[in-house]
């Protein structure tokens, strides 16, 4: 953090580098038996499972703090980059042997990058007025990449996401504020993987590396009393949004499992908290909400 002035002009950078591994080894084996217990002739089958995941985040913050006599202004640019490595191997051991088993082996590799910048303005309107609006510039590119299928599939887009916020403070006792902002949700790195999982002769779920994020446009109000009880409504909209969706083929009754963007989720809810202090030691928190 470096303070430039004496009229609270800040810049300061943030770095953040986050290293993640996983990996697993299971066996399993099966055999099936007919109603008599008797076990089905050549039903013996045993395998070996072998996974394993790097993750690598990278991310740097350059933030500016600027008031003037006027306005508080913030601003600044964001930089983020992901990369997982996921692998996962199959062996067919009902031989005794390893076998390696191509179909049912994968090696997935997704980057996805990352680029913003944001910038803020904070102004008292009154001693009892207050508001601040903001706005984000996204641009991200990804890149799957399915060594196991040998497809690379890249999807490159540009987002606004503004944010607005209006609040009135009467006395001490009440507050009320009004509240406006777009997110966005990001699919996670499996859904993305177009490898194929075979469950049964019948069932098998793959990613999709077509699939988009899903924005949400959030605006809400809330009330707030002696900072005790805080009560507030809210709507949310979001459109394209994604989840698994089972697929039936009408001709061989196969069933795909694949995720897609289809869902358009409007929601309003009710939220109450009341913040509880028996004691000078002993705060208690109470939180409901109604939601359809």
């Amino acid at each position: 953090i470096y303070k430039i002035d004496t009229l609270n002009r800040k810049l300061s950078f943030e770095f953040d580098y986050f290293n993640y591994g996983w990996g697993s080894y299971r066996n399993f084996s099966s055999t099936t038996y007919q109603t008599n217990n008797l076990n089905t002739p050549i039903s013996f089958y045993a395998a070996n499972n072998i996974g394993d995941q790097k993750i690598n985040n990278l991310s740097f913050n350059l933030d500016m703090e600027h008031p003037l006599k006027w306005v508080n202004l913030n601003y600044g640019v964001r930089f983020s980059n992901i990369e997982t490595k996921s692998g996962f191997k199959y062996y067919d051991v009902t031989h005794g042997f390893p076998e390696f088993d191509t179909k049912q082996s994968n090696n997935f590799i997704y980057k996805e990058n990352t680029q913003a910048i944001y910038f803020s303005a904070q102004k008292e309107l009154s001693d009892k007025w207050e508001t601040k609006i903001g706005l984000r510039l996204e641009n991200t590119n990804t890149q799957g990449n399915s060594l196991t299928l040998n497809e690379e599939h890249k999807i490159d887009y540009i987002k606004l996401f503004p944010t607005a916020y209006l609040s009135f403070t009467p006395n001490e006792d009440h507050t009320f504020s009004l509240s406006y902002s777009r997110r966005i949700n990001r699919p996670n790195y499996s859904l993305l993987n177009p490898f194929r999982w075979v469950a049964s002769a019948y069932s098998y779920s793959e990613g999709n590396p077509y699939l988009q994020p899903a924005f949400t446009n959030n605006l809400e109000l809330e009330y707030m009393l002696k900072e005790k009880f805080i009560s507030s409504v809210y709507f949310s909209h979001t459109d394209d949004d994604f989840e698994q969706l089972s697929i039936i083929n009408p001709e061989t009754s196969i069933q795909q499992i694949i995720p897609k963007n289809f869902k358009i989720n409007r929601m309003i809810g009710f939220n109450q908290t009341i913040i509880l202090k028996p004691l000078s030691w002993w705060n208690i928190n109470f939180f409901g909400t109604v939601y359809y």
